[in-house]
């Protein structure tokens, strides 16, 4: 004969001399019925023998003793039975089954990895309830697609509500420390009014209000919306794209200094007296109005100036006093030097240069102050400059 691990899973029952009968699929059921719950006594006695409480009649004839030969062929079937009844209900089930209890995951199917992956999750706040519900504390998405959405409102501070304007009045303030500045307010009354939320306050509230003052009670549901700010003209920094920006009045450009592009509230500004740095050739930067500064190629709001080459000059009556001053700052090339020799006398030069040269004889001896004026009339940018000459008589010292 055969072992009976080995006759068992040939579904053979006992073996005898005369035979054996093999065990039907009621067989190994009734098995199991019999022994899932058994209990095995260890007891000293003078056979040496286990006791079992409720022994099938089976395994012992007088109900007392047990033979292990007998028993080993029963937990074999039992656990046959088991094995069968498990492939049976896994066949029904996701070929992946998670169980969560207590933050752990329980499902030897699942890799290392799987299991590490779940109980973050769990770590997280990730819980399935009984009912099949998977419970989060927040869910961030760009889109939720949903055939019906369900909120509880049970909970204190929920965005959902009802609430009643009261006879004889107008309005009614709802509490509600979930309002903000981005907040979306919904309301649906219980009768066919004009109603509408006309005031939120950040932190405490909404108040929503009537045309005029009700005659019975209006009841109504409420609904709010978180909303993070989105691109308009309060928050121009959030439009990505120039259809967006020009979308909500705004300007798209790129600034001069920065290479990426973005919405301003302004339309971009141009090279002019107020935007000097926008100047980017020295004909727009003198056309604005501004001093070009040809080492750094930039145009700036240098005041010009004139200044004299000497603090003071002096000559003689009937020769000749030459005279040097030099402009700068001026936004154009071409400037205008006005001269006046303090004698009634004057002259005006032009010179495409920014040094003024001029000469000037004196009939009379005595001190005389110079005044030089320089223009650019193209721009209307003045400067203005004096110095003083003495005059001796010719022969003097």
């Amino acid at each position: 004969t055969r072992g009976a691990g080995k006759a068992i899973a040939d579904d053979w029952a006992v073996y005898t001399q005369s035979g054996a009968s093999k065990l039907t699929d009621l067989d190994y059921k009734n098995i199991l019925n019999k022994i899932e719950n058994l209990q095995i006594y260890y007891q000293q006695s003078n056979e040496k023998a286990l006791t079992l409480n409720q022994v099938p009649e089976e395994l012992s004839a007088d109900g007392k003793s047990i033979s292990l030969y007998n028993y080993s062929n029963y937990l074999a079937a039992g656990l046959k039975e088991l094995l069968k009844q498990f492939k049976i209900a896994s066949s029904t089930i996701s070929k992946l089954t998670v169980k969560l209890d207590n933050g752990n995951v329980i499902d030897t199917k699942l890799t290392k990895q799987q299991k590490q992956i779940l109980n973050n999750l769990a770590s997280a706040g990730l819980k399935i309830d009984e009912q099949g519900y998977l419970k989060v504390s927040k869910i961030s998405a760009n889109e939720v697609k949903t055939d019906q959405l369900t909120i509880s409102g049970k909970v204190a501070g929920a965005s959902v509500g009802q609430a009643m304007i009261a006879t004889g009045t107008k309005e009614v303030f709802i509490n509600s420390n979930l309002v903000d500045e981005n907040s979306k307010i919904f309301v649906s009354p219980d009768k066919p009014v004009a109603i509408a939320v006309n005031k939120k306050e950040a932190g405490k509230g909404f108040n929503v209000s009537l045309s005029t003052t009700t005659k019975s009670a209006i009841k109504f549901d409420w609904w709010i919306i978180k909303s993070s700010p989105v691109c308009s003209l309060e928050h121009l920094d959030l439009c990505n794209n120039q259809e967006d920006c020009e979308g909500v009045g705004g300007y798209w450009y790129k600034a001069k200094d920065d290479e990426s592009e973005s919405c301003h509230q302004e339309a971009q500004p141009k090279c002019d007296s107020n935007h000097l740095d926008l100047c980017d050739t020295q004909a727009d930067c003198f056309k604005a109005g501004g001093a070009w500064d040809a080492s750094s190629t930039s145009c700036s709001t240098i005041s010009p100036e004139v200044n004299f080459d000497s603090e003071s000059y002096s000559g003689s009556t009937s020769t000749p006093v030459s005279f040097s001053a030099t402009a700068s700052g001026f936004s154009t090339t071409t400037l205008n030097y006005i001269w006046d020799f303090g004698d009634s006398n004057s002259t005006t030069n032009s010179t495409t240069t920014d040094t003024g040269l001029v000469s000037h004889t004196y009939n009379a001896t005595g001190t005389y102050e110079v005044l030089l004026k320089v223009n650019n009339n193209s721009v209307g940018q003045s400067a203005s400059a004096t110095t003083t000459v003495t005059v001796k008589g010719k022969g003097s010292n």
